[in-house]
């Protein structure tokens, strides 16, 4: 259990930069049609030398409250940019997803950094996927609002947005399409409706979170209603958009959002968060074994350690599965 009471300062942030106490895990998301590994979402800790590992909830507001979120995200963003360039040089071309708060959409730097980093590692752009929080879903010039941080994303604040920085933020997000990397809306369960408060094509994936998952699946299995209808699916997927279910942690769940006609999954039967080196060949294989042991098994899990003499890349577990 945390204690909340614990107090960080200033020179915690830079410590923490410096000696690589912030850590990342990835989380795999599997495609519903096939079952193939697409990507990994980038999640952070901090290692702290006197408080132990510490979530995002407990330290993120800090961050924020000293200006610190932009440099916490070029952190997140080479360290994941680094694991997709490890994962390809294994064989599998499996994309990388890192969660950008608002703090970092107000920094007209963003694109030219992220072009930076994406040339230093070899990544083509596609293969990067940028979460935007779904706080901007609401944004507006002059409207206020409070941010609630959910694992690296944005500032717990309330902020009100003046005309010239919403524009400097739309800026910001049409640079990073220009780019060619992946746009996502990190949503809830109304993420697709509210779609149309943005340009079109301003989003490649909409992802909605567990809480309006789990509510869906109730409601479907319970009375056959949804909010999320399976006519809003089908419209955004006309779109071209690209759909993630999180929270999925039971057949049963992964069977419904795949029946709604969600595009992708993402949730601890897919896989837990595990260090880069330890992401396994999440193949089709391995999700139909998961659906077949479903009653009484546990969740598929990402092995916490892979012996570095022997341990097989990411091509071989392929040419093994087949």
């Amino acid at each position: 259990m945390f204690v909340r009471s614990f107090r960080f300062r200033p020179a915690d942030i830079d410590a923490a930069l410096a000696e690589g106490q912030f850590r990342v895990t990835y989380q795999p998301q599997m495609r519903v049609g096939d079952r193939t590994l697409i990507r990994a979402e980038a999640f952070v800790r901090w290692r702290h030398p006197e408080f132990g590992t510490i979530p995002p909830g407990l330290f993120l507001d800090f961050l924020a409250e000293h200006g610190r979120m932009p440099d916490l995200t070029r952190r997140i963003l080479d360290d994941a940019l680094s694991a997709c360039a490890q994962w390809q040089a294994e064989g599998a071309m499996c994309g990388v997803s890192v969660n950008v708060s608002l703090a970092d959409l107000r920094e007209a730097s963003l694109c030219d950094n992220v072009a930076e980093a994406l040339t230093r590692h070899g990544i083509a752009a596609p293969l990067l996927t940028l979460e935007l929080p779904h706080t901007l879903s609401y944004l507006g010039p002059n409207r206020r609002i409070e941010e609630r941080p959910r694992r690296h994303a944005p500032d717990r604040r309330a902020d009100t947005v003046t005309a010239r920085a919403w524009s400097e933020i739309q800026g910001v997000v049409s640079g990073l399409r220009a780019l060619g990397v992946r746009v996502a809306l990190d949503g809830t369960a109304d993420a697709l409706s509210t779609l149309e408060m943005f340009a079109p094509h301003t989003f490649d994936t909409v992802k909605i979170g567990a809480t309006a998952i789990r509510h869906l699946v109730e409601g479907v299995l319970g009375t056959g209603d949804s909010p999320l209808s399976r006519a809003r699916l089908r419209f955004v997927a006309e779109q071209g958009i690209e759909t993630v279910a999180m929270g999925v942690e039971d057949a049963r769940t992964l069977r419904t959002v795949a029946d709604l006609g969600f595009t992708a999954a993402q949730g601890r039967l897919i896989g837990h968060p595990a260090a880069a080196a330890s992401l396994p060949d999440w193949t089709a294989l391995g999700v139909a074994a998961a659906l077949a042991a479903e009653a009484g098994s546990p969740a598929l899990r990402a092995p916490q350690t892979e012996p570095v003499t022997g341990r097989k890349t990411f091509g071989q577990r392929q040419r093994a599965a087949h």
